[in-house]
């Protein structure tokens, strides 16, 4: 029985690892821009004085949500094939959440917006096209 028990427990990670292997590197994206974002908001909290477990708690459950949406879209978008790619629309809302709340701790903690060069830089363009 022990066996048979090891055998499709082999099986079953196998084919979880062949389903993950094509959006590793997506997975891995996401979960760095997740920890960035983690530690900016505990460097945040630290200065305001509000660090809360709930918060981090909280964090956590919407990296899993994060996840488990890269994976139904990769399902999906191996069901339905690569006419929609699901996977890179869901990975680009995901980064502009996660980089907005980057921008947004670090304006709290260092009082500098990041984006402020860069808005200055196109705010220029356009003042020259017009």
């Amino acid at each position: 029985m022990n066996n048979w028990l090891n055998k499709y427990v082999i099986l079953i990670v196998t084919g979880i690892i062949t389903f993950i292997s094509p959006i590793a590197d997506t997975l891995l994206f996401v979960g760095i821009i997740s920890v960035f974002d983690f530690v900016t908001g505990i460097m945040k909290a630290h200065k305001s004085g509000t660090i809360s477990s709930r918060r981090m708690i909280n964090k956590l459950y919407a990296v899993i949500g994060y996840f488990v949406g890269i994976l139904i879209s990769h399902l999906l978008e191996g069901y339905f094939g690569d006419a929609i790619p699901m996977v890179k629309a869901v990975v680009a809302i995901i980064a502009l959440t996660e980089i907005q709340s980057v921008r947004e701790n670090i304006k709290e903690i260092s009082g500098t917006d990041i984006l402020s060069p860069l808005t200055k830089i196109l705010q220029r363009k356009v003042d020259e096209n017009n």
